[in-house]
């Protein structure tokens, strides 16, 4: 472990004790996380036909699904865990859905000997906590559960897309590595296109260029398309996969530090809020009072803007880590000029003897993509410098995760985001009904009065009273059961097994 220079220099850090630092801002120097970030697969169906008699009772089971979530407006329960839900693939007309983990979509007609009936794609958040295998294996099975049944049996399978990260600290300065100079000076690739976004920050009259974004090829037409972005800004400001916080500090990537002032920005889904979260930091942490009330006094200031907060945070803290994502996304295509060698040189493992034959390529694709980075991290896209041959270098079976404490941080992370918007949309409330010097209690009263305005008042004294209150009739409470456990199937996936069969 190792402390960065910059963070040494700061004021903050040199008023702590040796433990201290250590606690705070311990990370591992220029390292790199490798995963499978998503795999698209497809699967044909023996004897597929145009009037397949086999998947009329499926079809019409699915197409009655589909219309009960259009009217319900959420997921439709099919069976083993999967949900009917109305997103959409290209052409394919259902999908039944592992919340968090993976969706199959399925052609509700047959279109040619050459379009797969099926198309699956396993999602981060499985590939990262439950591994490549596993979801695999899980994914697969609930194909053969929907299909069976009816007498279909899987005919092939083939590769759609494969995306190989890698997530790093190595490039805290993108603005630099990505400069035209640098480019020009630096990178070999063989794509024609590039595209870069990024934000503009003005301080003190001065203007900044910040490249949040860097990306080689075609997305639409290319067999292989690149890009480097800041991560920690893409999860903050999305406001989803906020467990990759846990992945990173398990393995080094951030600090506790890191980790704090990115929670605070993502419950904003400001990734600026990151400079006010330091702020935070100091006050819960730092010891010394001047400063510590300095502090306060700007976070209890509800005119103090964020560019102050920055202001602020640069003359005393450190600086956040830039998380960058470093992202190869490969098409069929890309495999399809790599058959022979796929299929003649490459080998399984002995482990992969019991795996169903269908499947063999693919995991010969997924068990040797050292191979396919190696050439893909030289005669695609190469860099002159210390920090690729790092990347070049990284064990891809490096990754450590302790998946029950991921599991428990992300449901805590996502509770404290629902109390937030909770928070927000009893304000919003109080705000439409011109109540802006009422107190929290009142207002949720007055929000929860709303639902059901024929018994306003009866509801009041039954608040003051401390007794509870049922039986609601307001339309908006109609389906509450129902939107609750519509909300409990997406996210079971996350809640440990005891809490899900109690």
């Amino acid at each position: 472990m190792s402390i960065r220079i910059d963070i040494k220099r700061t004021d903050f850090y040199n008023e702590l004790s040796e433990v201290q630092q250590r606690q705070y801002f311990d990370a591992k120097d220029k390292n790199f996380l490798p995963s499978v970030d998503n795999i698209y697969y497809s699967l044909m169906l023996s004897e597929d036909c145009k009037d397949n008699t086999l998947l009329k009772p499926l079809m019409r089971q699915l197409d009655f699904l589909k219309s009960e979530a259009m009217e319900y407006h959420q997921p439709q329960d099919y069976s083993e865990g999967l949900q009917l839900d109305l997103k959409s693939f290209k052409m394919y007309k259902y999908c039944l859905t592992c919340p968090d983990l993976y969706d199959i979509f399925i052609l509700g007609q047959f279109m040619s000997d050459v379009t797969p009936r099926i198309v699956v794609q396993i999602r981060a958040y499985g590939l990262w906590i439950y591994g490549v295998d596993k979801m695999l294996a899980d994914s697969y099975n609930h194909v053969l559960s929907i299909f069976n049944p009816y007498g279909c049996t899987i005919e092939s399978c083939r590769e759609n897309r494969i995306d190989y990260c890698y997530h790093t600290n190595a490039v805290m300065n993108p603005e630099k590595i990505f400069s035209d100079r640098s480019i020009n000076k630096h990178m070999y690739t063989t794509k024609e296109r590039w595209t870069q976004v990024g934000r503009i920050e003005h301080e003190e009259g001065q203007i900044f260029l910040r490249k949040d974004y860097f990306a080689l090829g075609n997305r639409n037409t290319n067999d292989v398309f690149i890009r480097f972005y800041n991560k920690a800004l893409e999860v903050i400001e999305q406001g989803y996969k906020g467990f990759f916080f846990e992945i990173w500090l398990q393995n080094g990537l951030i600090s506790f530090y890191d980790r704090y002032c990115f929670e605070k920005a993502f419950l904003e889904r400001n990734f600026d809020y990151v400079h006010k979260a330091k702020l935070q930091f100091y006050v819960e942490y730092g010891t010394d009072k001047r400063v510590k009330r300095e502090f306060e006094l700007a976070l209890v200031d509800k005119n103090t803007t964020l560019r102050e907060f920055k202001r602020l945070a640069i003359l005393y803290m450190p600086e956040v880590t830039t998380v960058m994502n470093i992202e190869f996304e490969t098409k069929r295509r890309f495999y399809y000029f790599s058959d022979a060698f796929i299929d003649g040189v490459l080998a399984t493992a002995p482990s992969r003897d019991s795996v169903p034959e269908v499947l063999k390529r693919l995991y010969k694709i997924l068990d040797n993509r050292a191979v396919f980075l190696k050439y893909l991290t030289k005669n695609t896209v190469s860099f002159n410098s210390a920090w690729w041959e790092r990347l070049r270098s990284t064990k891809l079976s490096g990754l450590d995760i302790n998946e029950e404490l991921v599991r428990d941080y992300t449901n805590k992370l996502d509770y404290e985001l629902v109390k937030k918007r909770f928070i927000n949309t009893v304000a919003t409330n109080a705000v439409y009904n011109e109540n802006l010097e009422s107190d929290f209690l009142t207002d949720i009263s007055d929000a929860l009065s709303n639902l059901n305005d024929n018994h306003v008042q009866e509801f009041r004294v039954s608040l003051s009273n401390g007794t509870d209150v049922d039986g609601l009739a307001s339309p908006l409470l109609a389906t509450y059961r129902n939107r609750k456990y519509s909300k409990y199937q997406k996210i079971k996936n996350r809640i440990k097994k005891d809490k899900q069969e109690a």
